[in-house]
């Protein structure tokens, strides 16, 4: 069965999340970028409305921002955490940096890899890289995202024969796969064609753009879309 993980920036988004049958509750502050941090506060009060009712990942930034290293160190409580690698491509030692930064987090918070999609645009390493050095550092799940939110979505970087195959070696090793990158409508669909651990969105389920809040609605309106889908293996 996949899943559908939502991004929220607040307690009120993220009750709206769980009462709208979503699976993880994602927290970003989406007028940070594609894996913008919010506030540590902030955690702790959508920590504290969630509780032990879904499971909890969250965006710790860009690799190449130093507060990074910090926020991992305060990451405990969440099950994943994710560091995006935009502007890494031409650094020769981003990985030793990602695996310093991995180090941080708490021993109970797995490592989620991401890889951006538009990965020309975002300046980070190429997704089969990512791939191989996630399995080296033994992450827990691998995202598909895109870096830019206004110039296209997952299936205009990435085809599906290279997303099947990059997310298939992924499987190989036991990671958690899931689709993100401006996923709506029947992109949603062509996303649960790979049959993904999850789907993510954040655009999808607001009533404006992706820095609008999240609605409760739309959110059990895709619930119910990839639950139902997926069983029926659509």
């Amino acid at each position: 069965m996949t899943g559908l993980l939502v991004s929220v920036r607040d307690s009120t988004e993220a009750l709206a999340a769980l009462n709208g049958g979503a699976d993880v509750i994602d927290i970003k502050e989406p007028r940070a970028g594609s894996l913008g941090a919010a506030e540590v506060g902030t955690w702790h009060k959508i920590s504290h409305v969630v509780a032990a009712a879904k499971p909890i990942s969250v965006a710790l930034g860009e690799l190449q921002d130093d507060a990074v290293f910090e926020l991992a160190r305060q990451a405990g409580g969440m099950q994943f955490a994710k560091i995006g690698l935009s502007c890494c491509k031409d650094e020769f030692d981003w990985s030793t940096r990602w695996h310093r930064a991995i180090a941080c987090l708490p021993s109970e918070v797995a490592s989620a890899a991401v890889i951006y999609a538009d990965h020309v645009v975002a300046g980070s390493p190429l997704p089969e890289v990512i791939v191989q050095q996630a399995i080296e550092f033994e992450c827990a799940a691998i995202l598909f995202d895109t870096y830019s939110k206004t110039n296209g979505n997952l299936f205009d970087y990435l085809g599906e024969q290279e997303l099947r195959s990059l997310c298939r070696e992924a499987r190989r090793v036991g990671m958690k796969v899931v689709l993100a990158g401006s996923l709506r409508g029947d992109l949603v669909l062509r996303g649960l064609g790979l049959e993904p651990d999850y789907i993510a969105v954040r655009g999808a389920v607001c009533r404006g753009d992706r820095r609008a809040a999240v609605d409760q609605s739309l959110i059990k309106s895709l619930a119910d879309i990839v639950h139902d889908c997926s069983s029926a293996a659509c």
